[in-house]
């Protein structure tokens, strides 16, 4: 899995270096991970999560209230509005 992130964001000197070929070398050099992985992941999530799921690499945005909202599918019989009992609202 690793591999097809790492290649659906452009990156295969990730892939194959030897500092991220098991996990625990890759949580071993987490930071430079990281520092490598900033650039393609600041992308418009659109753009990163389409390249991802072309991949095959499971993905799903993390979305604010407002994305939420904005998103019809979302918002289809899973918002409803209840009365607080303690409150009176």
């Amino acid at each position: 899995m690793f591999a097809k992130l790492a290649e659906s964001l452009s990156l295969p000197g990730a892939r194959q270096g030897s500092r991220y070929a098991s996990n625990p070398l890759r949580m071993e050099h987490w930071h430079d991970l990281h520092e490598e992985w900033k650039s393609p992941l600041a992308l418009p999530r659109r753009k990163w999560l389409a390249r991802l799921e072309a991949a095959g690499v499971p993905c799903s945005p993390l979305n604010n209230v407002a994305d939420v909202m904005a998103d019809l599918r979302s918002r289809r019989n899973m918002i409803v509005t209840a009365n607080d009992l303690t409150s009176g609202a």
